[in-house]
């Protein structure tokens, strides 16, 4: 049972070693394009007031200013 237990394991690590060779590691803006990467800063709910703790900061690498925050996601 043991054999076969590594049998599988090697199998398997080889099949996923050569499927994800062919894989793209890419980050992706809010519209599915590719950037080189982005930040996500979620506003924090201090109290009952104003920001309702919906609200973000989003840029990436193809924006050159932070925008304002973002309402909902």
């Amino acid at each position: 049972m043991e054999v076969m237990s590594r049998v599988v394991l090697t199998v398997s690590l080889l099949c996923w070693g050569i499927c994800s060779s062919e894989a793209k590691v890419t980050c992706k803006d809010k519209n599915g394009g590719e950037v080189d990467w982005y930040i996500l800063y979620k506003v924090p709910k201090p109290n009952n007031k104003a920001p309702s703790g919906l609200e973000y900061f989003y840029i990436d690498s193809a924006k050159n200013e932070w925008p304002g925050p973002i309402k909902r996601p």
